[in-house]
């Protein structure tokens, strides 16, 4: 339960709360902050969730008074060169972990000292291809036009929406 101090503290829980490892922190800030934020939609949170998780697998036994901008260096590289995440996926989580981080600071659980995130150049996973209007007539002909295939096609074609949207509806 959180008890509102004086401007000049920073905001303490009640009972105790040991945060002694980037896995404790990372733990309390999804739970006390992500979970609760109404400006997040149910999808925003899991982002911020899945996040935290993928940061724990690989630094989570970090002391938090030990790290540096090394230790999201090696976050950097065990992420893309062991577990073959995307550019962009590592880029969004060490966000995350600046917010989990900022947010820690200002509530003591974290030194207050900056930690820098380390430069990644974004490299697409996928090519970014669309296709002509001769290649979309061609899916479409080999297509039942009963077939739910088809309306997703034509659903596609006509808005210009994501495929996760047609196929959620």
């Amino acid at each position: 339960k959180l008890v509102a101090a004086d401007d000049a503290k920073p905001e303490r829980w009640e009972g105790r709360v040991d945060v002694v490892t980037l896995e404790d922190l990372l733990n309390l800030w999804t739970v006390r902050d992500v979970e609760s934020r109404a400006d997040l939609s149910k999808y925003g949170r899991r982002n911020y969730i899945t996040a935290a998780r993928h940061l724990i697998g690989v630094i989570g036994d970090v002391r938090v008074d030990r790290v540096e901008d090394d230790s999201l260096t090696e976050y950097r590289d065990r992420r893309i060169r062991s577990q073959g995440a995307a550019t962009a996926t590592v880029i969004k989580e060490l966000k995350s972990f600046q917010m989990a981080w900022a947010w820690g600071r200002r509530r003591g659980f974290a030194p207050n000292k900056v930690i820098a995130s380390p430069n990644i150049v974004n490299v697409p996973m996928r090519d970014k291809y669309t296709p002509s209007m001769t290649e979309i007539r061609l899916v479409l002909s080999k297509l039942d036009t009963g077939h739910w295939s088809y309306l997703a096609v034509r659903l596609l074609l006509a808005t210009g929406a994501r495929i996760g949207e047609i196929a959620r509806l």
